[in-house]
């Protein structure tokens, strides 16, 4: 297969890539329990956090249990974290919770190259438990030291351009846009930068101090 710098990749319900023995299809069983979720979400009313709170996790074991078997992300990898981190109102606001930082209505930017307020020095999440979509759907099947290369040739699996990688991301990615859209009247993203526009040193120094927790 002819990889292309800064290649994406989207499969759906039962293609595989050529050239990527490991990367199979979705299993049924998570296309059957996220349908079963959305039933289940659908039916409850009151806190859409307690309910986003529940779709992340969903997403967190279909990561641990299928995504991590392909690709080749590690704890402390962050080139991902120096690019745009777009959300939406909805999470930006399910991080104020847990931080307690005051997400702002900030216009939107693009093109970031600086690091994302909430990664802190060693190379580490600082909101791992409440970190939004695109965070949880952004992986990459070649070396991630390739990730620091401009002109590396890496395969990128699960982002938006690629209409999110596969169906569970794209079904999960719709439920959330919907959502926001619920709850503001449009559907909308924007830098994590725009929703916590504070200078970084003081964000790592205020969740190191007061680390983020449930609220749900």
């Amino acid at each position: 297969m002819d990889i292309k710098p800064n290649s994406v990749i989207h499969l759906e319900p039962g293609e595989t890539l050529p050239g990527y023995t490991n990367l199979k299809p979705v299993p049924d069983k998570y296309l059957n329990e996220l349908k079963s979720l959305i039933n289940k979400l659908n039916m409850q009313s009151g806190n859409i956090y307690l309910q986003l709170k529940q779709m992340y996790a969903f997403l967190s074991r279909f990561n641990k249990e299928f995504v991590s078997t392909f690709t080749s992300c590690q704890k402390g990898c962050s080139s991902c974290c120096k690019i745009d981190v777009h959300l939406t109102a909805l999470e930006a606001t399910y991080i104020a919770q847990a931080t307690r930082i005051t997400a702002r209505d900030s216009q939107l930017t693009t093109g970031h190259k600086s690091k994302c307020p909430f990664l802190s020095e060693k190379g580490t999440c600082a909101i791992y438990n409440y970190r939004p979509l695109l965070c949880r759907t952004y992986h990459v099947l070649t070396p991630p030291d390739l990730c620091n290369e401009l002109d590396a040739q890496v395969l990128q699996y699960g982002v938006k351009s690629a209409n999110m990688g596969n169906h569970i991301y794209k079904t999960v990615a719709e439920w959330i846009y919907f959502q926001n859209y619920q709850a503001i009247g449009k559907i909308e993203t924007k830098d994590i930068r725009d929703f916590f526009p504070y200078p970084r040193e003081d964000i790592q120094r205020f969740v190191n101090q007061t680390p983020p927790r449930p609220f749900c």
